[in-house]
């Protein structure tokens, strides 16, 4: 069973802008909606989940609230707050996409600096690179590369992007079109009964 999470709101995303690789500060909404969501999946009672978060600060934040949240509930062996991050597995393979050149901008001021690149993106589709970036299929790669190496005996919780929360999807369940992953909502990957399913709180 995979749990799939979207970090917390953080203040770019309240801007509207590329992300990425960039990191911008978790919003209080962004904090509440990682608490609200550990709060949901408690209720599943699924216990010995792997947790994995990508290595962007946003997201490794994200999984370290939630890990607390593990730590508070009866089902789950607490460690020493000293080992946490031990049991937290950073992965490259979940970053978000690298959107190079237009990081820390809005479409209003890459179309600005960039003239037409937003609309050769649409052109092109998922092979479209940014500048000095990486495109949708670059990140289907690595997000393939991480998926091949899960064990669906396991329960997972993994932290991660918008992208690549979209491209795990479409590996593992790839005759589902991929609904778009907003930071109020999770996904349960049922790789048993092949089941996926998306959960709002």
């Amino acid at each position: 069973m995979i749990y799939l999470v979207r970090h917390g709101e953080t203040v770019f995303n309240t801007q509207g802008r590329y992300q990425g690789r960039f990191d911008s500060p978790v919003t209080n909404k962004g904090h509440d909606e990682i608490h609200q969501i550990m709060a949901c999946i408690l209720r599943d009672k699924v216990k010995h989940f792997r947790v994995f978060s990508s290595s962007s600060y946003r997201a490794v934040w994200s999984a370290q609230q939630m890990i607390d949240k593990l730590k508070c509930w009866a089902g789950w062996k607490i460690r020493p707050a000293s080992t946490v991050r031990k049991i937290i597995w950073i992965s490259d393979e979940l970053r978000e996409q690298d959107y190079g050149d237009w990081e820390g901008l809005t479409a209003q001021e890459i179309e600005g600096r960039f003239p037409g690149q937003l609309q050769d993106r649409i052109n092109t589709g998922t092979s479209y690179r940014p500048p000095n970036g990486e495109s949708y299929d670059d990140v289907k790669e690595r997000a393939k590369s991480f998926c091949n190496q899960l064990d669906v005996n396991r329960n997972y919780l993994i932290v991660t992007h918008k992208k690549t929360s979209q491209a795990i999807r479409e590996i593992l369940f790839p005759e589902i079109i991929a609904a778009e992953h907003t930071q109020d909502s999770y996904f349960v990957l049922d790789l048993n009964d092949h089941k996926l399913t998306q959960h709002r709180i």
